[in-house]
């Protein structure tokens, strides 16, 4: 079976934080024998060493490396560029489908990447199916016009999937058709290096990820203060980048604990496995996110997560008993439970394991081929009112 995946972002390299998850995937898939084609934007210049399966279409000569989805769309000449980029992504697809006899389409992202597979699909009379992964569903459907096309590409697609069960129902409600449960996940590669040694040997906290408001990033800030952990000796470690970094910096330089909050940026995926392995808890205090990559991530390193009732990040800590969650927005709670990581009094994650399997990308893969293997399609028009169809009780068991 061939299968193209039509991909917003794919990263160049294993510390390229442009959706991490598409490789292990896209491997997942190749180990049960298909044939995986990607076809994804090149922002910027081209790094040359591209993987043969991977093709990158160009729209434009320029080393901007801004990804669509942050353009300025009030800007008019923006519009020149979107009108260039969504011509290329339609050629690359029909090229794609007929250069190697494409079975069926996977749109990562419902826009743009769904209405490249729907025209593909639609010339070529290939099925094509949807992966919606957050954005797509929480930011771009809410938009005049865009919510539109969102759900006619959703409601045409052979299947629909969302990496997180709020997720899938919010794109159920927006089609008003099933929508499954296909989880997002990424392996993270160790160093061959100790984990005593970074930070200097202090004990930390940490925070992994995009930095911008809606994660929660000054509220951690408030918690660690709060709680009084740079006298218990423990420092606060982030790591990400961001539209947010420069200022974090300043209020963190701000703070009278400025010296023990730590800004590390970007750093090797190596090394942030390690950094996951020696902290006392990995916190994540967004307000956002569905099920973000870092949860996971942190978990297969043995570190405990604290996080925000967000999502599906409650069902699944409380479930596999993998950490604390705090109501969105109760910094008070947040210090008092980081508090008591600091005391050692919280250490086991029994249900890790458990938990891992359910998000690895080898059962998404098995997942989505048994899905799509016999596909069943109603008209949007005939499907039943949105039911019980996503059951997380069943998908954790």
């Amino acid at each position: 079976m061939n299968i193209l995946l039509v991909t917003n972002r794919y990263p160049r390299d294993s510390d390229d934080p442009a959706a991490p998850f598409v490789p292990d995937f896209a491997e997942a898939l190749t180990a049960l024998g298909v044939r995986v084609i990607i076809s994804t934007p090149q922002y910027g210049t081209p790094s040359g060493g591209e993987a043969d399966h991977v093709h990158r279409f160009t729209f434009e000569s320029t080393t901007d490396e801004t990804p669509i989805g942050s353009w300025n769309l009030l800007a008019p000449r923006t519009w020149s560029r979107v009108h260039r980029f969504v011509s290329a992504g339609e050629r690359a697809a029909d090229d794609l489908v007929v250069r190697y006899s494409i079975d069926h389409i996977l749109a990562l992202w419902a826009l743009p990447s769904g209405w490249f597979a729907r025209c593909a699909a639609r010339r070529h009379q290939v099925p094509y199916s949807v992966w919606c992964l957050g954005s797509d569903i929480n930011c771009w459907a809410r938009r005049p016009v865009f919510g539109q096309i969102t759900r006619h590409i959703l409601r045409k697609a052979e299947w629909v999937f969302a990496d997180g069960f709020a997720l899938a129902r919010a794109a159920r409600r927006l089609a008003n058709r099933p929508c499954r449960f296909l989880p997002s996940c990424r392996r993270l590669s160790r160093s061959l290096t100790a984990e005593h040694g970074l930070n200097g040997d202090r004990p930390y906290f940490l925070y992994a990820g995009r930095l911008h408001r809606d994660k929660g990033i000054y509220d951690l800030v408030a918690a660690y203060r709060q709680a009084k952990l740079a006298a218990a000796g423990y420092d606060l470690v982030f790591i990400g980048e961001g539209p947010e970094l420069e200022r974090l910096r300043l209020v963190a330089g701000d703070t009278i604990v400025g010296a023990n909050i730590k800004i590390l940026g970007r750093i090797p995926t190596p090394l942030l496995a390690e950094y996951y392995r020696g902290a006392r808890a990995a916190i994540i205090p967004s307000r956002s996110d569905s099920l973000p990559l870092v949860f996971a991530e942190a978990v297969q390193n043995g570190c405990p997560v604290v996080a925000y009732d967000t999502g599906d990040l409650g069902l699944f800590i409380r479930r596999f008993n993998v950490g604390q969650v705090i109501a969105p927005g109760d910094v008070a709670a947040l210090a008092r439970s980081m508090a008591q990581y600091a005391a050692g009094d919280t250490t086991s994650m029994p249900g890790s394991e458990a938990m891992l399997e359910v998000l690895s990308p080898a059962r998404a893969a098995r997942k989505f081929l048994a899905t799509i293997g016999t596909p069943v399609r109603v008209p949007p028009a005939r499907e039943k009112a949105p039911g019980r169809e996503i059951s997380a009780g069943t998908e954790l068991r």
